[in-house]
């Protein structure tokens, strides 16, 4: 390959993130930011909800409201980093 070739571009895996927030408009619109061929987007509308998620998918990033019902977003993302480190 000469150096005036491009060198082809591989398909990667789209990045999964999981966006967190009981506000669901919120929710829909970073929803909307991220999703594309880059991300595949995973929602959930509480930590206890995206813990549940979190035990069968694993993810690349991770988006938290901090106030949120039952299980704010300090809480979730603790037991969320233990939860990452288990499965690696």
């Amino acid at each position: 390959m000469s150096s005036t070739e491009s060198k082809p571009i591989a398909k990667t895996e789209p990045l999964r993130v999981l966006i967190v927030d009981d506000d669901r408009e919120i929710l829909s619109l970073l929803s909307e930011a991220f999703n594309g061929e880059r991300w595949k987007v995973f929602t959930a509308t509480d930590g206890t909800l995206a813990l549940r998620i979190m035990s069968t998918e694993k993810f690349d990033a991770i988006l938290s409201d901090m106030a949120m019902p039952r299980m704010g977003g300090i809480e979730f993302l603790g037991f969320a980093k233990g939860d990452n480190l288990n499965k690696k």
